[in-house]
Formats: C-alpha cells, sequence, structure tokens
C-alpha cells in the first residue's frame, strides 16, 4: 500500500461524482417507476457524504470507478430517505424543487424510494466483490438500521413535552451522523486503511455530522434569512424539539421552563420575539455555539491522531471539515 501524497482536490473529487452521478442511466421501464429515481437523483445538492467517500477512498488507492460507484449508492440510499421523509413529513419542496409525492404522487414516493434502497445495496455490493471485501457490507446494513432508528426516534419527539439531552444526541447521531461516518469508514476501507484507522474515520464522520446538525439548528434561529434561504425559526414555528429548546429547558429555572413550554407550544403572532426573549435571558445563543465548537474541536483532535495518514491528506480533511461547518445556511 502506497500513500500518495499527489491528490485530487476536493473540487476535483466534486466533478468526478457529479460525472459519474449524470451517466448512470434510469431511463428504464416500467418509466412509473424509474422517472422519479431520475428526477430525484438530478436534484444535485452538496454531495457531501459522496466526496467524503471519494476522499478516503484517494488518499492510498486509485479504486476510482468503483469508489465512484460505492460514493454514488450511499448517495442514492441518502435521497431514498429522504423521498420517505418527505412523504412523511408532507414537505412541499426538496432543494427548490417539488417533492416526489407531490410531482409523482404517494404510489410513487413508495415504490420508488423502495427502489432506491435495493438498487443501492445492489450496487455497493457489486463494488465490495470487486475489491473482494465483503465483509464491509455489514457496515452498510448496521447503518441503515440506525437511520431508520434515528428518524423514529426523532417522531417520537413530537408527543413529548420535554426531550433530554441525551435522547436528542442519539436521534442526531442516527439520523444524521452514522451516514457521514460510514462514508468515511467505506472510503477508509476502499483506500487500504487499516481497522483502527477504519475506526477513526468512522468517529470523525460521526462528531462532524453531530456538529452539523447542531449548527444547522442555530441556524435556523440565528441565521440571516436571506442567506439561508428558509423563513427564521422555522423549527420553532413548528415546535420541533431543538437543541435551542433542550439546552434552554436545561439551564432554565421552574418558572421561566414554564412560560417557555407554554409559549413554545402555542402559535401566538409574536412567538419568535417571545422565545427569542427567553433565549437571551438564558444566553442560549451562546450555550448551544458552545457545544457545536466542542464537537468541531474534536474532529481537530481525532484528525490529529491518525498515525498513517501524512500531513497533507490530514490537510485535506481539514478543509473538508471547514467545507461542511463554516457556512452561513
Amino acid at each position: 500500500m502506497t500513500l500518495d501524497t499527489k491528490l485530487k482536490s476536493l473540487v476535483q473529487l466534486a466533478e468526478e461524482y457529479h460525472k459519474f452521478a449524470k451517466s448512470v442511466n434510469w431511463n428504464l421501464h416500467p418509466k412509473g417507476l424509474y422517472e422519479p429515481i431520475q428526477y430525484m437523483m438530478g436534484l444535485q445538492g452538496k454531495s457531501l457524504r459522496p466526496q467524503s467517500l471519494l476522499m478516503f477512498a484517494n488518499f492510498f488507492s486509485h479504486q476510482d470507478e468503483t469508489a465512484l460507484k460505492a460514493a454514488y449508492a450511499l448517495e442514492l440510499f441518502h435521497n431514498f430517505t429522504l423521498v420517505h421523509d418527505d412523504l412523511v413529513d408532507q414537505s412541499e419542496t426538496r432543494r427548490g424543487k417539488p417533492t416526489i409525492h407531490l410531482k409523482f404522487g404517494v404510489h410513487a414516493a413508495v415504490l420508488s424510494g423502495d427502489s432506491m434502497m435495493i438498487y443501492s445495496i445492489k450496487m455497493l455490493n457489486e463494488c465490495f466483490s470487486e475489491l473482494n471485501k465483503p465483509d464491509l457490507m455489514p457496515i452498510f446494513y448496521n447503518m441503515a438500521i440506525e437511520v431508520c432508528e434515528g428518524q423514529d426516534l426523532d417522531m417520537s419527539f413530537e408527543s413529548k413535552q420535554i426531550v433530554l439531552l441525551e435522547d436528542y444526541l442519539k436521534m442526531i447521531r442516527q439520523k444524521t451522523s452514522v451516514l457521514l461516518a460510514t462514508c468515511f469508514k467505506l472510503g477508509a476501507a476502499i483506500g487500504g486503511l487499516d481497522r483502527k484507522e477504519r475506526q477513526k474515520a468512522y468517529q470523525l464522520g460521526e462528531c462532524l455530522g453531530l456538529a452539523f446538525q447542531i449548527q444547522d439548528d442555530w441556524l435556523d434561529f440565528y441565521g440571516d434569512p436571506s442567506i439561508t434561504g428558509k423563513q427564521r425559526a422555522g423549527d420553532v414555528l413548528r415546535c420541533k424539539k431543538t437543541i435551542l429548546l433542550i439546552k434552554a429547558l436545561d439551564v432554565a429555572s421552574e418558572t421561566v421552563k414554564e412560560t417557555l413550554l407554554k409559549h413554545y407550544q402555542q402559535n401566538e403572532p409574536n412567538k419568535i420575539e417571545v422565545i427569542d426573549q427567553i433565549f437571551n435571558q438564558l444566553q442560549i445563543r451562546q450555550i448551544v455555539y458552545e457545544l457545536f465548537m466542542s464537537y468541531r474541536n474534536e474532529c481537530n483532535q481525532i484528525i490529529e491522531s491518525f498515525t498513517s495518514l501524512h500531513e497533507i491528506h490530514k490537510n485535506q480533511i481539514r478543509d473538508f471539515i471547514n467545507q461542511v461547518l463554516n457556512r452561513n445556511s
């Protein structure tokens, strides 16, 4: 195994992935099943997950075609979860376009989503057979189960008045972090890192996912709507149990806690202003930001702990972390 210090840039990796993704043919029959898949996979997001897999795979290996196929398979699985999440949440838009169930109907959202999940398994099996690494499939299976558990846990929060911090962190770990962590770990495996280093890659992806979701909650309330492209405090208006609410309830006195819950669960005209005032009183903006930074700093510590990576590789991982977390939307 030879360490490659002539790395492709993150931009190059993203370009290669998008080129590969466009080459995948979904012009199949029946059209009613495959056209929604083509539509969904054509709604290009930031592609952070496939980019992360390709980044790790590129450190030691040049299994380009196999790595690209694995990256696409995991993005296919991610998009399957979005199709079903949008259906459950009755969301109207995804990446600025109509959601599958609105554009093609509920029937298509269920069956096309199911097909995306099955095809993702099929593609990964092919990848790992090519690499003679069938032992990697359980990593995917465990992740897929945890994502479903995380989604169910998130839905269960809707009926709870108070959610504990440990339950919230477990939920975002399963719903958001484990998929990113799996991309890191499988990329490291394709790239040839040993089991100990693969586990560090997984832990790094987990930590980054936690930081990302906490930041997402923070930006929903404190971000600039003209930059985020979202309505300010949309989570508050939908009475979602975000990290801001959880930390506020954690530090508030019983009187303030009672007042906060009373206003949070109602849809009054001045709801955002009232909640903002309580959050300011409790210094929630700073408290949650510090929690976000603690996970960001932990990411840096994990990067430093890799023993088989050159500083060039570590710098690229740092660049990727910055790309994910240095955002206003």
